[in-house]
């Protein structure tokens, strides 16, 4: 436990919700996973799986129940030059929409205060804390970090920025501040999301593999999405001339194999567009399905 005075400035380093493990599924080389993040997953065994790991607590000395605590957040520094961001069923803004779970790892220029989101996509940061809190009334004792509650805990409110102060009501003499790691949003994402949801309502939709996108003239059809491939192949399952020859290779790890691939036939015309897939899913192991995707 740390004391400090009123006024004291207090820098914290923070653990990665969820643990180390989410890196490492986010193919974070462990090169550049920082040594202080190893030795606390290797102290802290008393943990649940999707764990939170808070810093702290902070014990503010003379600060009594009934009191009011203000935290003055001066500013953040990458402890690492990349962050995660990811979903799974059931959380985050589109709960229903996909069944499937995925990580992303997103590099960070710490210098000019942006983070390379995809090729030729930049966005400006502003970070934020995630999960800061007090210790909850002592009739409550352990409880979950997720909801908010008299005990801050998961705000999540990108307002937390710098320059920003937080006030919080005290349970138990000193606070007992804890902190979970910040958080980063950008305001051009913001912008184009909200734009994006209000151009789109009632005509988005989640394509299937298989499925056909209602295009007036042509016919196209769904041939990939969300690291499914069609099951029947698109020539009738002939072979391929082109792939004599080529050789099998992995399947890649990255988000790619969650592409968006169709085939469009207009009249005689037939143009088939396989996004990013690359070759592991282009190309199948099976003789059979080769002719899938080998081109």
């Amino acid at each position: 436990m740390l004391k400090i005075a009123s006024g004291d400035t207090v820098r914290v380093e923070t653990m990665v919700a969820g643990g180390l493990e989410r890196l490492k599924l986010a193919s974070v080389p462990d090169t550049e996973i920082p040594d202080s993040l190893k030795r606390i997953e290797n102290s802290v065994t008393d943990v649940v799986p999707e764990h939170i790991l808070f810093t702290g607590p902070i014990y503010v000395q003379g600060a009594e129940p009934g009191d009011i605590v203000e935290v003055k957040i001066l500013g953040f520094e990458f402890l690492h030059p990349y962050g995660v961001t990811g979903f799974r069923p059931g959380a985050g803004t589109l709960p229903d929409d996909f069944p499937y779970a995925r990580l992303k790892l997103i590099r960070i220029d710490a210098k000019a205060g942006s983070a390379a989101f995809g090729p030729g996509v930049t966005l400006k940061l502003a970070p934020f804390w995630g999960s800061i809190g007090v210790a909850p009334p002592v009739l409550i004792r352990r409880l979950s970090s997720g909801p908010p509650g008299a005990h801050a805990g998961n705000p999540d409110n990108k307002e937390l920025v710098a320059g920003s102060s937080l006030y919080l009501p005290m349970h138990v003499p000193g606070a007992l501040i804890s902190l979970d790691s910040s958080q980063t949003s950008s305001p051009q994402g913001a912008r184009l999301w909200e734009g994006y949801k209000s151009i789109s309502e009632g005509k988005r939709a989640s394509m299937k593999a298989g499925e056909r996108i209602p295009l007036k003239g042509v016919h196209v059809q769904t041939v990939s999405s969300n690291g499914e491939v069609i099951a029947k192949a698109i020539n009738g399952g002939k072979a391929n001339p082109l792939c004599a020859g080529a050789q099998n290779k992995g399947l890649d790890p990255t988000e790619n194999v969650f592409s968006l691939g169709f085939l469009l036939t207009y009249g005689k015309f037939k143009f088939l567009d396989g996004g990013d897939l690359t070759y592991g899913r282009r190309k199948w192991n099976s003789p059979a399905r080769s002719t899938n995707w080998a081109w």
